[in-house]
């Protein structure tokens, strides 16, 4: 693979973010009393998002935490800090959740998020789902799991790692920023130079909802309505009385469209003559290498067919998955695609392309 390097940005601590307060002393938005959070189902909420690096490693909740900065920190509630798994997962909510550094994860403000110390609780939001929309530009949307309490968010507030924020925001090239926690840094609505530091706080408005998690969109709604909060569980569905049988036979409703899903990222251009998928093929084809968080280590989405345009261009071009691009040289959405196709789309010596695609088959 040779991609054009790509600027990385620098990751903001979550000991000067989401989790200042549960280190540094009493949080300046608690949680009521109760311990019950103020999130129901079917409720859309708004606030604000803030960048958050949420991969903070200790190796137990009785250990001092190691931080990037070589500095050591007495270690917080476990609600409030996330544990290295293995080598690449990290584990959260007393080890209820597990992630990996690619996966859509946020943090949810106190007054929400409900039960800071027993968070399998019912009245806990660990865990649970959201939907989050984009409130400047509402065709932006994500799906992302709640994986611990923020102190310094607001009410109707989250914290989110900046591969979740560039879905909603890409025009923003979150990924090229540098963001700081202090006082002084720039607000990002009046950034101007890219190498002077950003502010994390509250870099994009935006509105969610509780929403049911992968695999459970087909399960019946069965929220408790004494606990709303809750998620849903699923129950086997009622046996219906039998149909009369009509007169006529009425035609079937017409099939639904299916919804194509969009991903957007950088395109570059590639030379190798064979990949994961572990054929040969031609430069001159038309053929693509998927980035390493969506195609993985397998070979699930060889043979795949892409929709690939430049964004703002109509020209389009479809290609056929044969290989993976490595995260370090390709984050989420990023397509390292052949000479001959990268040519249908712009002048190699272009080199770099805000790409928009989706799948054009069935998986």
């Amino acid at each position: 693979m040779a991609p054009i390097p790509r600027l990385a940005y620098k990751p903001l601590s979550i000991l000067t973010g989401a989790l200042l307060g549960a280190i540094g002393g009493p949080s300046s938005t608690p949680s009521p009393a109760d311990g019950k959070n103020a999130t129901v189902w079917g409720t859309e909420y708004s606030g604000m998002a803030s960048v958050v690096d949420i991969r903070l490693v200790a190796a137990n909740s009785t250990e001092s935490v190691e931080l990037s900065t070589n500095t050591t920190t007495p270690t917080p509630s476990p609600t409030h800090i996330y544990y290295q798994a293995d080598e690449n997962n990290f584990s959260a909510c007393n080890g209820t959740v597990v992630f990996t550094n690619t996966d859509n994860v946020v943090l949810l403000n106190t007054l929400q998020f409900g039960n800071l110390t027993d968070t399998v609780a019912k009245n806990s939001t660990c865990g649970q789902w959201i939907d989050i929309t984009s409130r400047a530009n509402t065709a932006q949307t994500i799906k992302a799991q709640i994986v611990g309490a923020c102190d310094e968010c607001e009410y109707g507030s989250i914290a989110a790692p900046v591969h979740v924020l560039d879905v909603l925001a890409p025009e923003l090239n979150l990924k090229k920023l540098t963001f700081d926690n202090s006082t002084t840094a720039v607000n990002i609505a009046n950034a101007t130079d890219a190498t002077k530091p950003v502010s994390s706080k509250n870099v994009l408005p935006i509105s969610w909802q509780l929403t049911k998690g992968p695999g459970q969109e087909d399960e019946e709604d069965t929220t408790d309505p004494e606990n709303p909060s809750a998620t849903p569980s699923p129950t086997k569905t009622k046996t219906q009385p039998p149909k009369p049988e009509p007169t006529k036979p009425t035609p079937p409703p017409p099939e639904p469209k299916p919804v194509v899903k969009k991903y957007t990222g950088r395109g570059t251009w590639f030379s190798d003559t064979s990949g994961q998928c572990e054929h040969d093929f031609s430069q001159s084809d038309m053929i693509v290498a998927v980035n390493e968080a969506q195609m993985g280590k397998g070979k699930n989405l060889c043979g795949r067919k892409i929709e690939v345009k430049r964004k703002g261009y109509s020209e389009t071009v479809v290609v056929k998955v044969v290989d993976m691009c490595p995260s370090r040289y390709c984050d989420f959405g990023d397509l390292d695609i052949s000479k001959g196709a990268f040519a249908k789309l712009a002048e190699l010596k272009v080199g770099v392309l805000e790409l928009e695609w989706n799948f054009v088959d069935d998986e």
